[in-house]
């Protein structure tokens, strides 16, 4: 068998070394662009597979964001017969705009979408049964990330079910590292480095806030769970996690409204939360007629203030104060 290697020499004299033309590859057409015309740049070009790249929706832009329906029958068939004389293979890329299939939105279901997205699909599929006669016919869809977290098995009861059967080493294995575990033993399981880190961390509060270790030390021993220091820690620390939105911005409830807090450079100690501290006299006043106590200040006193003093002078505020003072505040 010959020795086929890459070489980066542009002189290649040795026969055995791997050498490939523009005609072993395929590419893809300029997205929205005109396919036939396209096309007939690949031709030239020897390449001998093509992906035609649909990019609009619905009427489509000229030469911009192509769609299936601006295609008639005529060049359709001038396509179609175009890579078959030159010995082509033809695929079909459709719009990136065919979002969702069952028509979801931020607002619920509309089913306006759904049947949009259908056609969408529809109109393609046509389109490259009278191109490509066949081959792939792609689209992206939008679904939820996966998870990066090694606890989170993404395997069908199909596949289980041949496991069971067909591998039964590997099924016992699952069950018992995954399936047989709580929610916090699957996280650690072969990922001793999530480990490593949660322990470190713990023992960091030695340094910093011993009050602290020394409360999930005894809770640890009074904890019916059976779960060591760092593990109780390491959950109370998710659940608060949690509670922040995906950038980590805050919610907090300000009367019949969810306003986002901006998080500033520094963490706030509770211990030492006093009005005096963080608020002026000003600033004091202006909560007081709010109806937000900064007697005796909570962190969720605190929250609603950063948020009232993050977003805009309220329109309930009956203390007269133009809009810059207010953002000095």
């Amino acid at each position: 068998m010959a020795d086929h290697r890459y070489s980066t020499d542009i002189d290649q004299h040795d026969p055995k070394i791997f050498r490939e033309s523009l005609g072993s590859f395929g590419t893809t057409t300029k997205p929205g662009g005109n396919q036939l015309q396209e096309l007939q740049t690949k031709v030239r070009q020897g390449v001998k597979h093509v992906e035609l790249h649909l990019m609009g929706t619905g009427k489509g832009q000229f030469n911009v964001q192509d769609v299936p329906d601006k295609y008639g029958f005529e060049q359709r068939r001038t396509i179609m017969q175009l890579a078959k004389l030159n010995k082509q293979t033809l695929s079909v890329h459709g719009s990136f705009d065919v979002t969702s299939f069952s028509g979801l939105t931020q607002n619920g279901f509309d089913d306006s979408i759904r049947l949009n997205s259908m056609k969408e699909i529809d109109e393609t599929v046509k389109f490259a049964a009278e191109t490509a006669k066949g081959g792939a016919v792609v689209f992206h869809i939008q679904g939820d990330n996966l998870s990066n977290d090694r606890s989170e098995l993404n395997i069908s009861r199909t596949y289980l079910k041949w496991l069971k059967k067909n591998r039964p080493d590997e099924y016992e294995r699952l069950k018992e590292n995954y399936f047989n575990q709580s929610n916090l033993n699957r996280l650690f399981v072969n990922n001793p480095e999530k480990e490593k880190e949660v322990r470190e961390e713990f023992e960091d509060l030695k340094t910093h806030d011993i009050e602290k270790y020394n409360y999930y030390v005894n809770k640890a021993k009074s904890s019916k769970e059976n779960k060591s220091p760092w593990e109780l820690y390491y959950l109370e620390r998710d659940i608060e996690k949690r509670k922040l939105t995906p950038d980590r911005e805050p919610m907090v409830l300000l009367g019949n409204k969810i306003i986002g807090v901006q998080r500033q450079n520094e963490f706030v100690d509770i211990k030492k939360l006093t009005s005096k501290n963080h608020f002026n006299q000003n600033e004091i006043e202006i909560l007081n007629n709010l109806g937000i106590s900064v007697g005796n200040i909570t962190i969720e006193d605190y929250q609603k203030a950063e948020a009232i003093f993050t977003n805009g002078v309220p329109e309930n505020l009956k203390l007269k104060i133009n809009e810059e003072d207010f953002f000095k505040l």
